[in-house]
């Protein structure tokens, strides 16, 4: 379908998730292939423009009610403060929202904004640190060093209880000792940490680069989530780990198939049974705020494939006997062979669908067994 205002009835009182998208990046990392563009003031000043416009135009046109917040991108740290403010405003006169959850994305090098934040009403920041290690850090391509993001992680404790820092493993050159040391200099300021393996696009500067090989970055991976969870941050999903009761509120959505809203350039959304996204163009995007490209309507079978290729991310797993209920399927005699076959990458404990531990890293040869 072409570009179109999205306009659904709603059929679930479930609150959905908001993710704003901020395309803004100072530079780009050598391993980035998300949508960003440089950043100036006066793009900015009509980004935000248009993201309230969308904002706006779809809550008047849907009947959809926000739970989570998420300002990822890109880089939000960018944006001034005057301009996160006016966001926020626009998003809390809607009186479509009643946040549990608050996320903004920060590089560790604009810290001084951070009380900014928590006067703004976040109650949770995300941080890139990446990795502790200098060289790494260059490699990559990041902005701050070693010293700044420890500096942001005393800042963030500072103002907020629920700090998050995302690290990458598979850089070349690494050790697991430190790995190791990277987290344990973190873990006693965060809640969260994700932890994402190292992969390059034909997009992404870096490409080119040799990345260890794949058994000794599995080994590292193996090992970094029994480190975490000896010093109490439990693996949830397949790349994050936090201490008890601070999971992702607005992740867990993706995961789940829980409705959200994506606003901004490139951003995507899932409303009552519909995917759609904005154009990957900040020009045509603030030119026509609020129209969705490929809005797709999922079929039945889709849906299933879904609730098992996300569900079985999540470290719980999926209920078959919900499912089987929800799609009108005997899930163990429907997926008999591809249980067999796996039987020995899966674990089913009464209803409970989950794949072993060991075996996480191959979730998505695991879950392409399931597509029928």
């Amino acid at each position: 379908m072409g570009a179109q205002s999205f306009k659904t009835p709603n059929k679930s009182k479930e609150s959905a998730g908001l993710y704003v998208h901020i395309p803004f990046c100072a530079s780009k990392c050598g391993y980035c292939d998300f949508y960003s563009v440089p950043h100036s003031a006066e793009l900015e000043e009509s980004y935000i423009n248009a993201l309230t416009c969308e904002f706006s135009r779809f809550v008047s046109e849907n009947e959809v009610n926000f739970d989570t917040l998420y300002l990822g991108g890109g880089t939000p740290s960018l944006l001034s403060t005057k301009s996160i403010a006016k966001l926020i405003n626009t998003i809390n006169n809607s009186k479509k929202c009643d946040f549990k959850e608050i996320t903004i994305e920060a590089n560790p090098c604009d810290f001084l904004k951070f009380k900014d934040y928590k006067a703004l009403g976040f109650n949770r920041i995300s941080m890139g640190v990446q990795t502790l290690n200098d060289n790494q850090l260059r490699l990559l391509g990041r902005r701050h060093s070693a010293k700044t993001a420890f500096t942001a992680l005393e800042e963030a404790v500072k103002y907020f209880e629920n700090v998050s820092a995302d690290f990458i493993i598979g850089i070349p050159n690494e050790s697991l000792d430190g790995v190791i040391s990277s987290l344990e200099s973190a873990i006693k300021f965060v809640k969260h940490i994700s932890l994402y393996i190292l992969t390059l696009s034909n997009q992404c500067a870096m490409r080119g680069k040799d990345l260890p090989n794949d058994d000794n970055t599995a080994d590292i991976y193996y090992k970094a989530s029994n480190f975490l969870a000896q010093n109490g941050c439990h693996g949830y999903e397949i790349s994050n780990f936090c201490k008890q009761g601070y999971e992702s509120l607005h992740n867990l959505k993706y995961w789940t198939r829980a409705p959200y809203l994506g606003i901004g350039a490139s951003a995507h959304s899932f409303i009552n049974g519909f995917r759609f996204e904005n154009t990957a163009d900040i020009n045509a995007y603030i030119k026509n705020a609020g129209l969705k490209a490929n809005c797709v309507k999922i079929t039945q079978e889709d849906a299933l494939f879904e609730e098992i290729m996300l569900g079985l991310r999540l470290n719980s797993g999926i209920n078959i006997e919900a499912i089987g209920k929800d799609y009108g399927i005997n899930f163990c005699d429907k997926f008999k062979t591809q249980l067999s076959y796996l039987k020995n990458a899966l674990t089913l404990n009464g209803n409970i669908l989950s794949i072993n531990s060991d075996m996480r890293l191959l979730q998505s040869a695991i879950v392409k067994e399931f597509m029928v």
